[in-house]
């Protein structure tokens, strides 16, 4: 997905799909505060709801961006245990995010190559904390994993750094699916169901494959 008003336009109507009830709230940036293109893009054409960006993790208004070892911080992790920011001297229109490292402070890794594809990405790993939509997290057996690897793409938006390296999404009619550690055999799951007949589906195949969640 290369040009970016197709991403912002896909982004606009998965909001409206899985936020139908959503009264959008949008945000000018002031000109003064020098950001890119995609970011003021992003602030005048997408909903900028606390509900979407901020129940778990945090968007910080255009205003309130700071700067941290060479880098433009906009979004938080809610621990502060890391923070994502673009190159401070960057000037390109979408730039690449970069990661605060969690154990390294003073080393940022690349997270997104574009920050329009961060934005979409976080989107849909927000999902699972909305709290009008049903989901299962739990620790995954490698049979239940594996199915769900041979049937379900990858969305194609790269994977990410956090919460756990590589955290990867899978996606299905009505589903979006997070793993966390996607190298290893076993670990964490989140299955996402916009509907409750999609989630009665994950409740029958969390019995078919032994998958006991958390939040049972």
């Amino acid at each position: 997905m290369q040009n970016r008003q197709e991403i912002w336009d896909l982004l606009n109507s998965e909001i409206q799909r899985w936020y139908p009830n959503l009264v959008a709230h949008y945000t000018t940036p002031a000109p003064d505060l020098d950001l890119p293109i995609a970011i003021c893009e992003f602030f005048e054409n997408i909903p900028s709801n606390d509900t979407i960006w901020s129940v778990q993790d945090r968007l910080l208004k255009p205003d309130h961006f700071f700067t941290e070892n060479g880098h433009r911080v906009f979004y938080q992790e809610n621990q502060n245990v890391t923070c994502w920011g673009y190159a401070e001297k960057s000037r390109e229109k979408d730039p690449p995010v970069f990661l605060r490292s969690p154990d390294t402070p003073q080393k940022w890794m690349l997270d997104a190559p574009r920050l329009s594809l961060f934005f979409l990405r976080t989107f849909y790993q927000n999902l699972k904390f909305a709290a009008h939509l049903p989901c299962l997290v739990g620790y995954a057996n490698p049979l239940f994993r594996n199915w769900l690897w041979q049937n379900f793409p990858e969305l194609p938006f790269g994977r990410c750094q956090w919460p756990g390296f590589p955290s990867v999404l899978l996606t299905g009619k009505d589903l979006v699916i997070e793993f966390e550690e996607a190298n290893e055999d076993e670990g964490y799951v989140y299955l996402t169901a916009q509907t409750q007949v999609c989630f009665q589906e994950c409740l029958a195949w969390s019995r078919r494959f032994g998958f006991v969640p958390d939040n049972n």
